[in-house]
């Protein structure tokens, strides 16, 4: 049977959140000690260690790590990256953006920053620390500015790569999510992060070329995945979809811009039964955004639509998405509500072990 095209549905976070809070902590209760944010032995396998990733024999503790990617330019993937910041910094969230866009980065732009800081200053460095390199952005999260205007990032090396996806690991410990603006099409470094990452969000609008460059991008990630494939963690929980496998890019949706939900739905099945028939990989339905001329109008004023025009059509649905995002990573009561309550550990978020190994292997060719 087809997979239904309504997932990442938000259901749990419509149940009454007392009742939540209250299983929530009988959970806690009985969870071992907290181990706090930094390193801890690379045997322990409980709770305790969930959302760690390891790094030279430890377990470090890692968010997880969502990717926007598109496979053309022009369809709005840096508002919705921009955006669902936001919305998950709403939410109470510890949240930062990277703009990965190496080369022709704008979310700057987009987010209303005027950054004296970028992704260039440091790649060049031996030690890339990209938390020298935030900005605060309006709407309470953290942005990491990308290059601009020098060519020769566009395609990083290997070791300007690893010091890149090193510096993002590292910022893990400082945040609850971090969110990757990949660039747009198919470069390796875009398919290494839309088949490493914990969950990976392909934006695209109803027009045929771009439902035809959102495919060749999925297309190529799977590739790319099944070219660098490494050694799968034993812990990890496997799909029971006969349909996805224990492919690596399993964690791919859909976000259809300049549409309405019907539009939404009809791209989304056109696009899964496509890669079903043809990659042997389901992709889901995240969510989507109205065409609203407000949009155009927010990105002339520098100012994020869902900041402008907080009652309009598309900050709704842009701040849906952010909750549906927040309910698949288990982030959605996980740290807003529990973190008041002070000495209470939070549940761990929902990570994919090994993500780390992934994206050095996908980028890097390990």
């Amino acid at each position: 049977m087809r997979e239904s095209t309504t997932t990442l549905t938000g259901g749990g976070v419509q149940a009454d959140q007392a009742e939540r809070l209250r299983a929530l902590m009988m959970r806690l209760a009985q969870a071992k000690a907290a181990v706090p944010g930094g390193a801890v032995e690379r045997d322990e396998r409980d709770e305790s260690v969930r959302g760690r990733d390891e790094v030279g024999g430890l377990a470090v503790r890692r968010a997880p790590i969502v990717a926007i990617a598109s496979g053309k330019g022009g369809v709005g993937k840096t508002n919705v990256a921009v955006n669902l910041s936001i919305a998950l910094a709403q939410r109470g969230l510890r949240v930062t953006l990277l703009d990965a866009d190496l080369g022709v980065a704008n979310a700057d732009l987009v987010a209303g920053v005027n950054p004296s800081r970028r992704v260039d200053q440091a790649i060049d460095s031996s030690v890339m620390d990209l938390a020298n390199l935030t900005h605060e952005a309006p709407g309470g999260y953290r942005l990491v500015p990308g290059c601009v205007g020098v060519g020769r990032f566009a395609e990083l090396g290997a070791a300007a790569r690893e010091r890149l996806l090193s510096g993002l690991v590292n910022l893990g410990a400082t945040n609850d999510v971090l969110i990757v603006d990949t660039g747009a099409g198919v470069g390796s470094l875009v398919t290494g992060f839309v088949a490493a990452a914990d969950l990976a969000l392909v934006v695209l609008t109803p027009e045929p070329t771009a439902i035809a460059d959102a495919y060749a991008l999925i297309k190529c990630a799977k590739m790319h995945a099944g070219e660098r494939k490494t050694e799968r963690d034993p812990n990890e929980e496997l799909t029971d979809s006969p349909v996805n496998g224990g492919c690596e890019a399993r964690e791919i949706h859909l976000v259809v811009n300049q549409a309405n939900e019907a539009e939404a739905r009809a791209v989304h099945l056109r696009v899964d039964s496509t890669t079903r028939r043809f990659l042997g990989l389901s992709v889901k339905l995240a969510g989507h955004v109205a065409h609203d001329p407000r949009l155009g109008l927010s990105v002339r004023a520098r100012t994020p639509v869902s900041l402008a025009f907080p009652a309009s059509e598309a900050s709704n649905d842009l701040r849906a998405l952010g909750a549906r995002v927040a309910e698949e990573l288990r982030l959605a009561l996980s740290v807003s509500e529990v973190r008041t309550l002070g000495s209470v550990v939070p549940p761990p978020p929902k990570v994919r072990p090994g993500t780390l190994r992934r994206l050095l292997a996908f980028t890097l060719g390990r």
